[in-house]
């Protein structure tokens, strides 16, 4: 019997103002239930600047008022291109986001209190 898909929340978000910075896009939400505490009503995406030690490709931050607050996650590579992987509260969350081809478009997928490293099976049911 094959595993069942877990449940998630799905959100579109579209660049709101591209080209203006080189290593920082911001996208608001098109369409899809924005969860209160977990997504604002903007995200920041920031190309990684070796800070940290884990190496992320991206950072994700949310407006939090007039300011852009500390990273949400970082975003990291998987087996499927355009598509990175992160986690929210220690792993008790799962996210995974799915840029178009020109980092346009993201799609945020959100797996609520649901983590897995074994990403495959997940990745081709949720991603066309």
């Amino acid at each position: 019997m094959a595993a069942q898909t877990p449940n998630y929340h799905k959100c579109q978000f579209t660049e709101i103002n591209p080209g203006k910075y080189r290593t920082v896009r911001h996208y608001e939400p098109q369409e899809g239930k924005m969860l209160k505490g977990i997504f604002s009503n903007l995200i920041n995406i920031s190309n990684n600047r070796a800070f940290a030690k884990s190496t992320p490709e991206y950072w994700v931050k949310c407006k939090e008022g007039k300011k852009w607050g500390y990273p949400v996650t970082g975003l990291f590579k998987t087996e499927v291109d355009n598509v990175f992987k992160g986690d929210l509260y220690h792993k008790t969350h799962l996210l995974i986001m799915h840029f178009s081809n020109d980092h346009s478009t993201v799609t945020a997928y959100l797996f609520p209190n649901y983590y897995t490293r074994d990403l495959a099976q997940l990745l081709s049911e949720i991603i066309q």
